[in-house]
């Protein structure tokens, strides 16, 4: 049977990940899912397909255009950029200079 090991992401960021899901496309777009009421829907944009150890995050701003209060609602949605990481970089960043997190 295969040995399935974890990985740390650190470039998708550093916050309650659930199912992310990547979909094959050009380019490569990885959305990420929190069901708190509190949590943040994310995408993720690999530099290189397959491959999450570095690319760009993004969060969804949503902005609510129909009536308040009426039905489900409608919204536009923007994608801001939380910047552009390697799994190295940020990995650098949390470390102390005695090796530990």
């Amino acid at each position: 049977s295969p040995v399935i090991t974890a990985t740390k992401h650190y470039s998708m960021g550093r916050y309650s990940i659930e199912l992310p899901y990547c979909v094959d496309a050009t380019p490569q777009v990885c959305y990420i899912t929190d069901d708190s009421n509190t949590g943040v829907a994310a995408m993720f944009v690999p530099d290189k397909a397959n491959d999450l150890s570095s690319g760009e995050l993004f969060a969804m701003k949503a902005t609510q255009t129909s009536e308040k209060g009426v039905g489900a609602g409608m919204f536009d949605v923007e994608w801001v950029s939380l910047g552009k990481a390697s799994n190295e970089e940020v990995k650098k960043l949390m470390t102390n200079s005695d090796g530990s997190f």
